[in-house]
């Protein structure tokens, strides 16, 4: 009898702890965990607050948020490690420098001053008619100097335009290098690169050096290698939306990338695209890329998210703000501090520095319970293991190695 009644308070036990725990335990810190869980209780279709004519939304980053890695960036580490361009080599000096305000000024590369746009731009060049010569399809160009220099300063001149310029330049480079390619070109291209990443059984850093060779003279970059999905968050966007809660992708890569993988059927999101917004460039009447944004649409990086979702996201809400936002970088700082109506920032810890830091900081230090009686947003901390490619219960993260 004693065992019998015990089995049944077990079984209650459990009942009642899956009533109070819409998400799967998995490998969640524990304060985002029951953060997380209360959200969803009080701002879902079960919820206190929850009011059908303005149903709760959430807003999610995409790269390190969503996903481990970057989306985009692994697209590029594919598109140069396997050189999958089709750029004619007579105009791949005009790809490299056409947005460029300022070919003859400093790059800032490794922290300092180094080579210009015009130098590292003037070697690629020449690498890039050396491989074509060399022919692509021939995986002899892999031993070659000029392989090794332009697959390591590509990567070095993507970074250096970012840290120099607006981040909007060096996007816009990327994209006049996919010159050649039509819509369907850089689809399929950014599903083999994340479907290669996805299958490597750890992520890790890998470092590009070029030779002692041209203006640029050597360079060496890191590339992180290595994608997944985690389990947490993929319970996390289905729970959202099974209890009435909408979910969003905000992303600084280009929505075309994003959706490529996101909205992909075989990706465990079941993401429209229509809830998915990036950087949006204009297509060429060529067949190609242009090298400009879309006029009047608010690019989705640092404050620009902000006003993406009070223009495209927020009027569908009766114009009030998310309820959570989850982020990862100093990219995502406005998003996570500007919006008045915040409930909950949920931080996915990828150790780095900047304001990111900071409000991470405040956040692990801060030792509030609930979300009951606030009247700003709770942040929260999620650590990962990065080299493992899963969460784990702490707000602490391991690096990549």
């Amino acid at each position: 009898m004693r065992k019998t009644l015990a089995l049944l308070m077990g079984l209650l036990m459990i009942v009642s702890c899956s009533k109070k725990a819409p998400l799967q335990r998995g490998q969640w810190d524990e304060k985002v965990y029951s953060t997380l869980n209360e959200l969803i209780l009080t701002y879902g279709s079960k919820g206190k607050a929850y009011d059908p004519s303005k149903k709760a939304y959430a807003v999610f980053d995409y790269d390190n948020t969503t996903i481990m890695n970057d989306v985009e960036l692994s697209m590029m580490t594919y598109l140069f490690d396997n050189l999958k361009f089709k750029v004619d080599p007579e105009k791949v000096f005009e790809a490299l420098t056409c947005v460029v305000p300022d070919l003859d000024k400093p790059l800032k590369f490794e922290g300092k001053e180094a080579f210009t746009s015009r130098d590292i731009a003037e070697d690629l060049a020449s690498d890039y008619k050396f491989l074509c010569a060399k022919g692509f399809q021939n995986g002899s160009f892999r031993s070659t100097d000029e392989f090794k220099d332009f697959r390591a300063k590509m990567f070095a001149y993507y970074n250096s335009l970012s840290n120099t310029f607006d981040y909007a330049v060096a996007l816009l480079m990327v994209t006049s290098m996919l010159d050649g390619m039509t819509a369907e070109d850089v689809d399929a291209l950014t599903r083999e690169s994340f479907t290669y990443a996805m299958a490597e059984d750890k992520m890790y850093a890998e470092i590009w050096e070029s030779p002692e060779m041209g203006k640029a003279g050597k360079v060496k970059v890191h590339v992180t290698r290595g994608m997944t999905l985690t389990p947490e968050m993929i319970d996390l966007y289905k729970t959202l939306e099974a209890n009435g809660i909408d979910v969003y992708i905000c992303s600084a890569s280009h929505e075309f990338v994003v959706e490529a993988m996101a909205c992909d059927p075989a990706i465990p999101l079941g993401m429209d695209k229509d809830r998915v917004f990036g950087i949006r460039v204009l297509p060429s009447s060529e067949g190609g890329w242009a090298t400009e944004y879309v006029p009047g649409y608010k690019q989705t990086y640092q404050r620009g998210k902000v006003e993406a979702i009070r223009e495209y996201i927020a009027p569908l809400y009766g114009g009030q703000d998310p309820v959570l936002v989850a982020g990862d970088s100093s990219g995502d700082y406005n998003m996570l501090t500007e919006l008045p109506g915040l409930k909950v920032g949920l931080i996915v810890n990828c150790m780095r520095g900047g304001k990111i830091n900071d409000l991470m900081t405040e956040a692990v230090a801060d030792e509030s319970k609930g979300l009951s009686g606030r009247t700003s947003p709770l942040y929260v901390v999620q650590g990962r293991n990065a080299a493992l490619k899963s969460f784990i219960p702490s707000w602490d993260s391991v690096p990549v190695i």
